[in-house]
């Protein structure tokens, strides 16, 4: 066997140690960037992209259309709303002084017709003086049609019944009147007595009213109605015992 040269056995004995501590070894491959859902690398200072919302935004509510706007009454609209309010209490009135036997009901619609007849009698001059003819109009109409539902109802009714329905038609009628003056016939009002005349009828209105409210809490109060016997019953004596026996017939 050939003798190996000094320079070539310190070549392979140097080889052989790099290999034995790993030198010779090849690096492995560094793993690739992230990347987003796309496919794109992502760099480290670029934040992660935002979810997408899961619901869409809730669409915003509709506004509600406004409200038609309200012709003006003439003046000769107004008078017909008046005629017919003051017409529409006289007429109760009267059926309430005809079916009721409570007094202080009684008193209550001696007070609403006195007044609304005044009204009517001093609204005819006006008429008269003026020459306007009322017109009707909506507001009118309404007027009469609540008019002729509470007469129904009034007339079907008896008693106690009576009295809380005319004494409830005074408290809604009233209060119907008042807010009508107030938001439709004094600002509509043109001619200056009409103006005046509305402005003498409200407060006796609100009286009306007023004392309507005082009555139906005096009903509510008042205690029952005591029954009435049963026609033809035989009464009871007054100590409270068995009524006697009739007497035997004379022979």
């Amino acid at each position: 066997m050939a003798h190996m040269k000094p320079g070539t056995a310190i070549f392979a004995l140097l080889s052989a140690a790099l290999i034995h501590c790993g030198g010779g070894t090849t690096p492995e491959p560094e793993s690739p960037p992230p990347t987003g859902e796309t496919g794109a690398a992502l760099s480290p200072e670029s934040p992660p992209p935002e979810a997408a919302p899961s619901e869409k935004p809730a669409e915003a509510a509709a506004e509600p259309a406004p409200a038609p706007k309200r012709e003006p009454l003439t003046d000769e609209q107004i008078l017909a709303v008046t005629d017919a309010a003051n017409a529409a209490e006289i007429d109760q009135a009267k059926l309430a002084l005809k079916k009721s036997k409570n007094g202080k009901v009684k008193k209550l619609a001696n007070m609403i017709m006195a007044d609304h007849q005044q009204a009517k009698a001093k609204q005819n001059k006006l008429v008269n003086k003026a020459k306007l003819t009322p017109a009707d109009s909506s507001a009118s109409t309404m007027v009469k049609d609540g008019s002729t539902s509470t007469m129904d109802k009034l007339n079907n009714a008896t008693g106690a019944d009576f009295d809380n329905a005319y004494v409830d038609a005074q408290i809604d009628g009233h209060k119907k009147v008042l807010d009508t003056i107030d938001t439709q016939l004094m600002p509509d009002a043109k001619n200056e007595e009409l103006k005046k005349m509305l402005e003498e009828i409200r407060p006796k209105i609100d009286a009306h009213l007023k004392a309507a409210e005082e009555l139906k809490t005096a009903l509510a109060a008042a205690p029952a109605e005591p029954a009435k016997p049963a026609a033809g019953g035989a009464k009871a004596p007054a100590g409270g015992g068995a009524a006697p026996a009739p007497a035997p017939a004379k022979k």
